[in-house]
C-alpha cells in the first residue's frame, strides 16, 4: 500500500506539473488573453463528481473515493476557442482531467491507509 501511495504521489506531481504547462500553452494560443474568466462563465454544472463509497476489507470499513464524469455535461466547454487554439485547450482540458483523477486515486489510497493504520493500532 505505501509503495502505491509514492507512486500515485509521483504521478500526481508530475501530472499537476504537465497540467500547469498546458495551461500556460493555452493562454499562449489564445494571444495571451487570459481564458480563465470564460472558463468559468461556461461552466454550469460539473462533469466529475467524487463520491464517498465505503468498503468493507477485513470487517474494517475503508472509505473509498469514486470519481464519476459525464461528458454530456462538457458541452458549452467543447465550442471553447474555436477562434482561438482550441485543440490546445481541449489538450488543456484532457490533462488537467487526467491530474484530477490521479488525485482521486491518491486521496483514496492515502485514506485507506489512515484507517488501516488506526484500525492495526486500535487492536
Amino acid at each position: 500500500l505505501l509503495k502505491d501511495i509514492v507512486d500515485a504521489k509521483l504521478q500526481v506531481g508530475t501530472g499537476l506539473k504537465d497540467a500547469s504547462f498546458s495551461l500556460a500553452k493555452a493562454h499562449w494560443a489564445n494571444s495571451g488573453d487570459d481564458i480563465t474568466s470564460t472558463v468559468v462563465e461556461r461552466a454550469k454544472r460539473p462533469s466529475v463528481l467524487c463520491k464517498l463509497v465505503a468498503e468493507n476489507v477485513a470487517g474494517v470499513s475503508i472509505p473509498v473515493f469514486k470519481m464519476s464524469h459525464d461528458p454530456t455535461k462538457d458541452a458549452s466547454v467543447q465550442t471553447l476557442g474555436v477562434a482561438h487554439g482550441g485543440a490546445v485547450i481541449n489538450a488543456c482540458r484532457e490533462t488537467y482531467f487526467k491530474a484530477v483523477t490521479q488525485l482521486v486515486r491518491l486521496a483514496s489510497l492515502q485514506t485507506a491507509f489512515k484507517t488501516l493504520d488506526e484500525e492495526i493500532k486500535m487492536t
